[in-house]
């Protein structure tokens, strides 16, 4: 994989987490985010990436745990809201 190729896996999943943050609420509970993430983890976690290209090694591992957090905090919103409608 050419390092062109890495930088567009780094950038679609960021491009994809920065998607849903324009998200309101209600349109972000509506997205399957994990669906729409998880693909974009694992891409990231697969990439191979040259020891000389740091820069590009700290986007991926930090695009990773960004990902993550989005997938966390849906399932957290989620779940409160599953929560609410049981109780009212």
């Amino acid at each position: 994989m050419t390092i062109s190729q890495i930088r567009s896996v780094i950038d679609t999943a960021s491009w994809n987490r920065h998607d849903l943050s324009g998200s309101t609420r209600e349109e972000f509970m509506r997205c399957d985010v994990p669906r729409r993430l998880l693909p974009q983890i694992e891409a990231l976690r697969a990439l191979t990436i040259h020891p000389r290209f740091t820069s590009d090694i700290e986007r991926r591992d930090s695009e990773i745990p960004r990902c993550e957090t989005v997938i966390e905090r849906w399932v957290s919103l989620k779940t409160a809201d599953t929560l609410s409608k049981a109780v009212n």
